[in-house]
């Protein structure tokens, strides 16, 4: 060392040592993680005709959006828990038995939640609003015929039993797909409906039952959209 250079503190040296290991590594890529979006509407509808020819209704429509945050993979499976909730829509029923006619609105409640389980080989998908769904506005208090103090747990889980059976959520969006289309890193998007075989009761039987005293039919569909999406 000649006489005119000064010794490097040992503390230099060390940090020196790592910044040349650290340019030679490679950068490990962050992990991404997935947002959700679970967007769909429908209908319900039940349709009475008495014996004497008396008519009656009752009638929805709704429809629902869901943004959930972007969560990443954790232990094979990407879980979303209570999300961005929008959605809305009106329930009306009528009787001429009863010489009655009532609507109101209904407003989305549940936040819901999704899961993708990605451990047996397959990317494993079930998205629902949950707690309920939709509240009634307008419900009206007098508990007449045409009253309802909450339309969708007295006529679409209730009276038509919709996923009852199933214990799921009326709403529910089921899907399998290969796993390989989450390592892509493109958008995922699936029509969903439920007019699906892993949830049966979630289309009601066309006849309500009530042959020997008049007719009575009913419906309920839905179509919806299932969005996954990467972020980094």
């Amino acid at each position: 060392m000649s006489h005119g250079a000064r010794a490097l503190p040992a503390i230099f040296i060390v940090l020196l040592a790592m910044a040349s290991q650290s340019a030679g590594a490679a950068v490990k890529p962050v992990p991404p993680k997935y947002k959700l979006i679970y967007a769909g509407s429908g209908s319900y509808a039940v349709d009475l005709l008495s014996p004497e020819g008396q008519r009656g209704h009752v009638g929805a429509d709704f429809h629902w959006r869901i943004v959930y945050r972007a969560v990443p993979i954790r232990n094979g499976i990407i879980e979303w828990r209570k999300g961005d909730a929008s959605g809305s829509g009106g329930w009306s029923m009528s009787s001429e038995a009863d010489n009655c006619s009532r609507s109101g609105g209904l407003e989305l409640k549940g936040d819901g939640g999704g899961l993708v389980d990605l451990q047996h080989g397959v990317m494993e998908t079930i998205v629902f609003p949950e707690e309920g769904d939709f509240s009634s506005t307008d419900a009206g208090g007098a508990g007449g015929p045409c009253d309802t103090a909450d339309f969708w747990s007295q006529w679409v889980t209730g009276f038509s039993q919709i996923g009852v059976a199933d214990t799921v959520d009326p709403l529910t969006s089921y899907f399998e797909l290969p796993r390989r289309r989450l390592k892509q890193g493109k958008v995922i998007r699936v029509k969903t409906s439920n007019q699906t075989p892993t949830f049966p009761s979630l289309v009601p039987s066309p006849s309500c039952g009530f042959s020997e005293v008049g007719d009575c039919t009913q419906a309920f569909s839905w179509h919806a959209t299932v969005s996954i999406r990467p972020v980094r």
